[in-house]
């Protein structure tokens, strides 16, 4: 019987969720636990699994659809294994090329007539051949086939403007610097001979319009709310590490893996939640909720912005586990490859941005958790101790809560605990 392939549902709060794109034909062979599509969540961007192993029968919801939770996209099962009846929209045809597929796509006239402005395009195969040995963008050709399709003859037309445009060697270069289409420009030359200036006005004119969408649209769409809904405030204070700096130096003498200064601080914070658990909260309308778990977001740069994956039971992992973990849940967010795990709702998130010396911030919460902690840079700091002055390594830690449901006492305890782990480091290897 044929496996139905689900809308997952991620999170308590999550009720759609938006299919960026299956990474599979109908028609291909499938294999239980392979990526099969990614979605979008108000959270994050994740890769889902195929459920079973067996040939994608059909997609019942195309790429960048909006879709319910648990609502059913598509079906595995074997090949020629007929579905429910009502499920007609991308059918099996018996073989698992791009072009027969496509062909689905053109009978069940389920794109609009015009070239899509993503990575999916319909293009005859020789087109697409062409195309691609070229590296010319389809963005970049007018299709006229029948169903929106771009054809040989668009290609080659595409080609035949672009080698008889006449354009001085500079412009040219200038043109291909700032990726500028030279078939679009009038040039003002003899016998409309492209030149420098005609590629410059059209840099100075072409104003690029990029939609908000992907990671950047769920990072949009959590700070608004965030920053409309909280109000914030951000409590700091700094933290000796000498001690903390010379016993990681000694560990990671004798283990392959090194521990990181950031290590320190998820283990100091699981623990110091351990013993303030009324900091362990977040809000859910008119009520508190009050987490068993302790789960740790880490803060993860992306060149499109930032991921949270999530630490599951931080308190419960040794130091040693957590550098582990911290590494994998960062690696898997800068290769966008998130599991249901990593996508948990954590109690808090830590960001750290003491690697490009910033000495001072206040981190904005992470909707819809309840507090946020910031990591700021080294410093070396003149301090007296025995009625000696000496230079000790402090480090300043920035803690932004919602003061709806935690206040300042609370929120100044909780960072005292945090300093006293981080002072006494040899604590953090319970």
């Amino acid at each position: 019987m044929a496996k139905e392939i689900f809308m997952p549902k991620t999170g308590m709060d999550m009720t759609e969720g938006k299919l960026i794109k299956w990474f599979k034909n109908v028609g291909d062979t499938v294999t239980a636990g392979e990526d099969l599509f990614e979605i979008e969540t108000d959270k994050i961007t994740m890769q889902v699994e195929a459920p079973a192993s067996g040939t994608l029968l059909c997609k019942l919801r195309n790429d960048r659809d909006v879709v319910p939770v648990v609502t059913v996209i598509g079906y595995i099962g074997k090949k020629g294994e007929k579905i429910p009846e009502k499920q007609t929209l991308l059918t099996i045809n018996n073989t698992n090329t791009s072009e027969k597929n496509d062909l689905n796509f053109i009978l069940k006239k389920s794109i609009p007539k015009k070239t899509p402005k993503s990575s999916y395009f319909m293009a005859t195969p020789l087109a697409k051949k062409i195309m691609k040995e070229k590296e010319i963008s389809p963005e970049n050709i007018v299709p006229t086939g029948s169903y929106g399709e771009i054809k040989f003859s668009d290609v080659q037309k595409y080609i035949d403007l672009k080698n008889s445009c006449d354009i001085s060697p500079l412009a040219k270069k200038i043109a291909e610097y700032n990726n500028i289409e030279i078939t679009n420009i009038h040039g003002s030359g003899y016998k409309g001979k492209i030149l420098k200036e005609d590629v410059l006005k059209e840099i100075e004119n072409k104003t690029r319009r990029v939609k908000i969408s992907g990671i950047r649209k769920v990072i949009f769409n959590k700070m608004s709310k965030s920053n409309s809904e909280i109000p914030p405030v951000t409590q700091s204070l700094s933290a000796d590490v000498t001690e903390l700096l010379e016993f990681r130096k000694e560990l990671n003498k004798d283990i392959s893996h090194k521990i990181t200064i950031n290590d320190f601080i998820v283990k100091a914070v699981a623990k110091a939640l351990e013993r303030c658990p009324f900091i362990n909260i977040r809000l859910d309308g008119d009520y508190i909720i009050k987490n068993k778990e302790i789960n740790l977001g880490i803060a993860v740069s992306l060149n499109e912005g930032i991921v949270v994956p999530v630490i599951k039971d931080a308190n419960k992992l040794s130091l040693y586990d957590i550098s582990l973990e911290s590494k994998r849940v960062s690696e898997s967010g800068r290769r966008d490859r998130f599991n249901a795990k990593d996508a948990l709702v954590s109690s808090m998130t830590i960001t750290n941005l003491g690697m490009f010396g910033i000495e001072d911030f206040t981190p904005i919460i992470n909707y819809p958790e309840a507090s946020i902690l910031g990591v700021c840079t080294v410093k070396d700091e003149l301090s007296l101790i025995n009625n000696n002055v000496c230079v000790r390594k402090k480090i300043k830690l920035c803690y932004t809560y919602d003061h709806r449901i935690i206040d300042g006492v609370p929120a100044a305890k909780f960072l005292c605990e945090i300093k006293k782990e981080l002072e006494n480091p040899h604590n953090l290897l319970n």
